[in-house]
């Protein structure tokens, strides 16, 4: 069985994704709780749309998960972290054989 040294196998792949996500994980932290906790007081997040049919613009909640929102902020491309997950678990896989 082949050893694993996890800084090294894991260094060699990409992983800008997964990387910024433990780089804001303190910051991020600290804004999810502040957004739970707007959400535990009733407290909702909204944005501008124009409607086809409405003259102005009018005042829509933001229908995002929390992690979406977080996302955004940070500019992480959760589609590409998921595939980055996955491309690291394979690895820990094939090391592991």
């Amino acid at each position: 069985m082949k050893k694993f040294n996890s800084e090294k196998d894991t260094k060699i792949m990409k992983t800008p994704n997964l990387d910024k996500v433990q780089e804001v994980s303190d910051q991020s932290h600290q804004i999810g709780e502040f957004l739970e906790w707007l959400e535990n007081n009733d407290i909702v997040l909204a944005q501008f749309h124009r409607p086809t049919q409405l003259p102005a613009d009018c005042l829509m909640p933001l229908n995002k998960k929390i992690e979406e929102i977080l996302a955004d902020y940070f500019e992480i491309d959760l589609v590409q972290m998921e595939k980055e997950k996955c491309m690291l678990l394979e690895k820990l896989r094939d090391v592991a054989k």
